[in-house]
Parts: structure tokens; C-alpha cells; sequence
């Protein structure tokens, strides 16, 4: 392992100073990465084309991923000028908080494994099955469905229900208020039209809970609400990706969901599926609260006249 290590040093010498931003980090990696050794190639592959989960996994996971050494992804890091992986990761989740992604050029580096390029709209739609298919799978044996039980009881006890999510979560964030309205919920969808989202936030109290759907690349304006509405004690609930996300330390209660990612499309499956959960669990909870309360009524009127 030492004679590997020596010879891949002398490959490449380490950069003296490292990026400082992701973009940076990206276009250096892209100027090393023929140079590499395969091992090291494999990171700087899974870098480039999926840098946003980077900080969201654990260098064991990255490791398992990539069916490497964990000690090969601190080599990497550090050939490039960090310290170490963490201080790598700490770059890539700055900018996960404010970057942007784009689609575009993603598309065309779409592949079935074992059948080269995707060349037809049935090979894409195979290829989608397959991810969100595993990321399903994935999350069915992971889900905390204790902390599912949790949600629900809050949302039950709550007196108004806010949903927010923006960027890619903001459909989610819609058919979980559409769920939520179906039921007879009071509910409302933080949207922020005409720059009033901090106003529409404003009516929370500590009887309502605020639920926050947010992931890599983090929205500011859903971190933001989410901080102001835990100042004013209100129950914050965060659907999200990570532990490392920004809603995990200010929300009460956080599910951690992994969408599939595709050559850096992500999808929306896996965290409908559990939103649809949570909405049809509080369905079901109301529901026999309403029919418990009927057979006490019953019982009562019954009560009354063989009095």
C-alpha cells in the first residue's frame, strides 16, 4: 500500500493551494483527471458529474459508491491542495446552498449500464424505471417510519399546516398541499408571491407546524423561513436529504429522503411517495378520531334514552 501510494505521488504532485470555489475545484479536477490513477479517476468522474452529493453522504458512503478505499478519497482531496476530504466536502456544500443547476449537456451523458448511449425515448424511460425503482427499494428498507409516526401526530395537532419548498421541491411542496387541502386540512402553501414570503410566514404561532421540503442545492428563502419560524416556536418539520442539510439542525423533526439521480437528474419519485404516506397516514388518523367520536355519541344518545 506505501509503494502505491509513493508512485501515485509521483504521478501527481499535490496542487499547493486548493480551490476555493466548487467551480474551481471542478475545472482543476478536469485538468488532472487524465493523469490520475484509475482509482482516483473514479472520484474525479463521480466529482464532476454529481459534485451535489458530495456533501451529502458520508466519505464511507462515497467509499461503498465508488467500491473504493476511504483512504483513497483523503489521497484525492488531498492531491488537489486540502486537507483532507471534510475540508473538500465543507467547499462543495457551500455552494450547494446557493448554486444553481442546469439540465442542459446532462441529457445527452444519459447510458444504460452495459448498453452505451441512450439513443431512444424507451432506453431513457428504462433507464428512469431502473434509478427511481432502486431509490424506492432503498428507501423502503431505510425510511424512519417511527419518525413518520411523529409527523403525523404533529400535523394532527396542529392548528394550521404550512408547506414550503422551492426549486425542485416546490411541486412537492404543492401536492403535499393539495393532500393536506383534500383532507380538510387547514392548510396553507408558502409561495411567496410578490416577494411576501416572509410576510405570509409571519402568521405562524406556536400552534402550527411548518413543513420544509428542501434539498442539495439548499433554497435560501426555504432555510430562512424555517429559522424564523422556529424563533417563533413553531413546530418545524423538514423533509430533506442529509443530516449535513441546513433544515436537520433547525427542525424538530426531519426525514431524510434519497431521490434517484440519473448523470445529475434527480427525481421526485421516492419523496412523493413519502409525502403521499404522511398525507394518507393523517387521512386515516382523522378518520378513526371521527369515528371514535360518533361511537361515543352513539353510546351517549343510547345511554340517554334508557334513562
Amino acid at each position: 500500500m506505501a509503494a502505491e501510494n509513493k508512485s501515485i505521488d509521483a504521478i501527481l504532485d499535490p496542487v499547493i493551494e486548493p480551490p476555493t470555489s466548487a467551480d474551481g475545484l471542478i475545472n482543476l479536477i478536469r485538468l488532472r483527471r487524465m493523469s490520475m490513477p484509475q482509482k482516483l479517476r473514479a472520484v474525479a468522474d463521480f466529482i464532476i458529474e454529481r459534485a451535489h452529493e458530495v456533501p451529502i453522504h458520508s466519505i464511507t458512503e462515497l467509499a461503498r459508491m465508488l467500491d473504493i478505499a476511504p483512504s483513497a478519497i483523503v489521497r484525492f482531496a488531498k492531491l488537489l491542495g486540502f486537507s483532507g476530504f471534510s475540508e473538500m466536502q465543507r467547499l462543495l456544500r457551500s455552494q450547494a446552498i446557493t448554486g444553481q443547476n442546469s439540465y442542459v449537456g446532462l441529457t445527452s451523458k444519459l447510458t444504460r449500464p452495459g448498453a452505451g448511449q441512450v439513443s431512444t425515448i424507451g432506453h431513457v424511460l428504462d433507464a428512469f424505471f431502473d434509478a427511481n425503482i432502486s431509490a424506492l427499494q432503498a428507501c423502503r428498507a431505510e425510511v424512519d417510519v417511527q419518525e413518520m409516526e411523529k409527523i403525523v401526530e404533529a400535523m394532527a395537532s396542529a392548528n394550521l399546516i404550512a408547506v414550503i419548498g422551492q426549486k425542485r421541491a416546490f411541486p412537492l411542496a404543492s401536492y403535499l398541499f393539495y393532500g393536506l387541502s383534500m383532507l380538510g386540512c387547514k392548510t396553507v402553501l408558502f409561495d411567496g408571491p410578490g416577494g411576501l414570503l416572509q410576510r405570509q410566514a409571519a402568521i405562524l404561532d406556536k400552534n402550527d407546524v411548518l413543513i420544509t421540503i428542501s434539498f442539495a442545492k439548499y433554497a435560501e428563502d426555504v432555510i430562512a423561513t424555517a429559522r424564523a419560524a422556529k424563533e417563533a416556536n413553531v413546530e418545524v418539520i423538514a423533509i430533506t436529504d442529509s443530516k449535513e442539510s441546513p433544515l436537520a439542525d433547525i427542525a424538530t423533526r426531519a426525514l431524510f429522503v434519497q431521490d434517484s439521480n440519473l448523470n445529475g437528474i434527480r427525481s421526485i419519485s421516492v419523496t412523493s411517495t413519502i409525502l403521499q404516506s404522511l398525507f394518507v397516514g393523517l387521512g386515516i388518523r382523522i378518520e378513526n378520531k371521527q369515528a371514535l367520536n360518533k361511537n361515543r355519541e352513539n353510546n351517549a344518545r343510547h345511554h340517554q334514552t334508557e334513562q
